[in-house]
C-alpha cells in the first residue's frame, strides 16, 4: 500500500501507540489509581485522619479534575514553546514525575498532600490535552471510533492493575513504605508518555 491510505494507516499506528501510552499513564496515576489506597492507608495509620478528614482530602485532590475543560482551553489557545499539544503534554506529565519523586525527600503529611495535588493537576492537564488530540486526530484522519477504543480499553486495563497493585502495596507494606514505593513505580509511566509525546 502506498499513498495517502499508506500515511494514514501509519498515522493512525503512530497515535494508537500514543494513546495506548497516554490513557494507561492516565489509569495508573489518576487519583483512583496506584497510589490510592497507600494514600488511604497513610492517612488512616500515620497520618491519623478521621473518615471525615480523609474524605476532604479526596475532594482536594479531585479539585483539579474539577476544571478541566480550562486546560483543554488553555492549550488549544495559549502554545506553550510553539506546540499546542506536545508541550503541554510533556509539562504536565514531566511536573507529575517530578511531584513522584518528590514523595521520598519531602515525606510529611503536607509534603505528600502537596506531592499528589501536583500529581492531580498534571493528570488532569494530561487528560484534557490528550482529549484535543483524540478530537484533532479523529477529524483529520476519520478514525475517531477507534481511537476512543483504545482510550477506554488501556485507561481501563491499566486502572485495573493499579488498583490491584495499590491493594497489594497498602496490605503488605507499612503506611509510608507503601505510599513512597507506589509515587516511585509511578515515575516509569510518566517517562514512557513523555517519550511518546516527544
Amino acid at each position: 500500500m502506498s499513498g495517502p491510505q499508506a500515511t494514514i494507516g501509519a498515522s493512525t499506528r503512530n497515535l494508537v501507540l500514543l494513546f495506548a501510552g497516554l490513557y494507561a499513564g492516565e489509569g495508573l496515576c489518576a487519583l483512583s489509581g496506584l497510589a490510592r489506597q497507600p494514600f488511604d492507608h497513610f492517612g488512616k495509620d500515620v497520618a491519623g485522619w478521621s473518615a471525615t478528614r480523609l474524605a476532604s482530602m479526596h475532594a482536594l485532590l479531585a479539585l483539579p479534575w474539577a476544571v478541566k475543560p480550562i486546560y483543554g482551553a488553555l492549550s488549544d489557545n495559549l502554545p506553550l514553546f510553539g506546540s499546542r499539544r506536545r508541550s503541554y503534554l510533556v509539562a504536565a506529565n514531566g511536573a507529575a514525575a517530578i511531584a513522584c519523586l518528590a514523595l521520598w525527600p519531602a515525606f510529611s503529611q503536607s509534603g505528600v498532600v502537596i506531592c499528589l495535588l501536583v500529581l492531580s493537576l498534571s493528570m488532569a492537564m494530561s487528560s484534557a490535552v490528550a482529549g484535543g488530540v483524540l478530537v484533532e486526530s479523529g477529524q483529520r484522519y476519520g478514525n475517531a471510533n477507534q481511537l476512543v477504543t483504545q482510550q477506554w480499553l488501556w485507561y481501563g486495563l491499566s486502572n485495573l492493575a493499579a488498583r490491584l497493585g495499590g491493594g497489594y502495596l497498602a496490605a503488605t507494606s507499612a503506611a509510608a513504605a507503601g505510599l513512597q514505593t507506589a509515587a516511585l513505580i509511578l515515575v516509569v509511566p510518566l517517562a514512557g508518555v513523555i517519550a511518546l509525546s516527544w
